[in-house]
């Protein structure tokens, strides 16, 4: 009985280790930041772009390089977990497989050649004796309708034509009827609210929170460049750190040097996109955009055109002929 006790004992150690253990690794995934940076440089048509992402003091550590020129571009990553870098470990073990499979040289089944299908000249056609629509000879012989039939199919597809095209703009009114209906109410300004402080939240959180460098910029129009220094205007005020901005209104040139830092906590966008989850008008208003989107993939209506026409003079070479017959 001891001997069991003592077992069970262990063995609860062991679980109570294995659950301090989780729980340690999940807060350092909600609370330990995840840092970046990033430094890019654009001068006379030459791209220089550096980003790394560490986590855990490079416990995980992500590289990425970028060169650029006009006639040359060079790219590299490097990805390490706890110093070990995990891309030339793939590699190698490409390599090794690849050796494998030159050593053990397979035998290749060589593949015989399916038998080619007829050919049919265009134009012609096969009668099938095992399908399962028959051929109908009174149709056949009515390939040529004459002025009356052509004139009867113009109309009935004309007249569908305008009914399908009401039957858009009804459904159209409706829906846009609906939606104002809806833009005015309490829930879309209360789902409004919602995301507006949550999604600015979340964008100053994941922002840089030091940036800084030159940038100068110019198109030839200087309509355009004064449009983007409007643009750059507004969202001025939300970006940090120290950032000069210069536009050229006589050439087309593009010149930077950036430098920005920041990081990430997860814990604290796990929070903010339960705050907008959580709430019923949000909610509702994701439910109808899906409803739109999926009604917009539904399978649309038998279109009265080219299609609409051979359709309806099918219909009449039928008809007439079977009367005249």
């Amino acid at each position: 009985m001891t001997a069991v006790l003592a077992v069970l004992g262990m063995i609860g150690k062991v679980l109570l280790i294995l659950l301090l253990i989780v729980l340690v690794l999940l807060a350092l995934i909600l609370f330990f930041p995840v840092t970046y940076k990033a430094d890019i440089q654009v001068q006379d048509g030459k791209v220089s772009a550096r980003a790394a992402v560490s986590w855990l003091f490079r416990f995980v550590y992500v590289r990425a390089a970028l060169e650029k020129n006009r006639q040359d571009k060079q790219m590299e990553t490097d990805v390490r977990i706890a110093g070990i870098r995990l891309l030339e470990l793939l590699k190698k073990r490409k390599k090794k497989k690849s050796r494998k499979k030159a050593s053990g040289d397979p035998i290749r089944k060589v593949r015989k050649e399916a038998p080619k299908k007829p050919s049919v000249q265009p134009g012609s056609r096969i009668a099938d004796p095992h399908s399962a629509r028959p051929i109908h000879v009174e149709v056949t012989r009515a390939k040529y309708p004459g002025l009356m039939v052509r004139i009867a199919s113009r109309i009935t597809a004309f007249l569908g034509k305008i009914r399908h095209t009401f039957r858009k703009i009804a459904a159209g009114t409706g829906i846009l009827l609906d939606w104002l209906e809806y833009l005015g109410s309490e829930s879309f300004e209360t789902a409004k609210t919602v995301l507006m402080q949550e999604g600015k939240a979340i964008l100053q959180h994941i922002l840089p929170r030091k940036l800084c460098g030159n940038v100068l910029f110019g198109t030839a129009d200087p309509a355009k460049t004064g449009m983007i220094l409007g643009v750059i205007g507004v969202l001025y005020p939300v970006l940090p750190g120290e950032l000069q901005i210069e536009p050229d209104f006589t050439e087309s040139v593009l010149e930077t040097d950036l430098h920005c830092k920041g990081h990430i906590v997860l814990i604290v966008l796990i929070v903010r996109i339960i705050r907008i989850v959580i709430c019923r008008d949000v909610r509702l208003l994701i439910s109808r955009i899906r409803k739109e989107l999926h009604a917009g993939k539904k399978k649309k209506e038998p279109q009265t055109g080219h299609k609409g026409r051979k359709r309806a003079c099918r219909k009449t070479k039928k008809t007439l002929h079977f009367r005249t017959t």
